[in-house]
């Protein structure tokens, strides 16, 4: 119940700082060249399930580019970090661990704000974590992250915030 919360308000957020994005970026594409660069947004947001203090600084990733590129290649990543993908509308998704190195556990949030699927994800492997219903999100993190912070099915996440 607690988690079903905060992926409401999470996920509100995110739509709100995903339409800001989308406008941000439609002013610079006209006022810019083209890039290519496959860098997530670099805003931080903190989730925070309902009366617990397991935060977690998490990237964007909006683009299609940022999406397929995500976290690979990083060495390391903070205990906290992660990344978090939309997918607007919901719908199925498979993540694959292709030139990741580090071992991550993803979480699949439905259209509620419910965690639904927790998957645990090796480096460097080809093999599939698809989500089982269709998803709003997926969140990323250091393997063992939603454990740790007792973040489990069934929870809805409370509040992602933009840290000014």
């Amino acid at each position: 119940m607690r988690l079903n919360t905060l992926l409401s308000t999470v996920l509100l957020s995110l739509v709100t700082l995903t339409a800001c994005q989308q406008a941000n970026e439609q002013t610079k594409a006209s006022t810019s060249l083209p890039t290519t660069t496959a860098t997530a947004q670099s805003t931080t947001l903190k989730l925070a399930p309902l009366n617990q203090l397991a935060n977690a600084q998490l990237e964007i990733a909006l683009t299609s580019e940022q999406k397929q590129t995500g976290l690979m290649n990083r060495p390391t990543m903070a205990a906290n970090a992660g990344m978090v993908f939309l997918f607007d509308p919901p719908s199925p998704a498979c993540f694959w661990m292709k030139n990741t190195l580090i071992p991550l556990s993803i979480g699949f949030i439905d259209a509620q704000g419910v965690l639904v699927q927790i998957e645990d994800m090796q480096p460097q492997s080809f093999d599939k974590h698809c989500a089982k219903t269709p998803i709003k999100y997926a969140v990323e993190m250091n393997q063992g992250w939603f454990k740790k912070n007792n973040v489990t099915i069934g929870t809805t996440l409370l509040k992602v915030e933009n840290p000014q």
